[in-house]
């Protein structure tokens, strides 16, 4: 699925790693993004970035609040992506599932 994914030249590395951290790589849903918030450092900027525009309903005001500067700057470019990957959508499994039922 993340192998149709475009990744901007303008992208770091380290956010490239953060928003594959993110995703399930073993077990029933794998390939899909992790249902819930990781621990604190760039993966969790990164989670957040990308559930701004695939579920916002997952995110907190707490925790967008609490980043620094630099996890700030990840939650931006992970963003970004998202917004340049709709077709990823279905990555989050709760997402999907509103999507299947029409109620999103």
């Amino acid at each position: 699925m993340f192998l149709t994914a475009t990744w901007g030249q303008t992208m770091n590395e380290s956010t490239k790693n953060a928003i594959l951290a993110c995703i399930t790589k073993q077990g029933k849903f794998k390939g899909t993004f992790k249902r819930t918030l990781p621990r604190p450092g760039v993966e969790r900027a990164a989670w957040l970035g990308v559930m701004l525009v695939f579920n916002p309903y997952k995110v907190g005001i707490g925790a967008v609040m609490m980043l620094t500067d630099d996890q700030r700057v990840v939650m931006d470019d992970a963003t970004l992506w998202a917004e340049n990957n709709q077709h990823l959508r279905f990555a989050d499994r709760d997402r999907g599932t509103l999507e299947t039922l029409g109620a999103w």
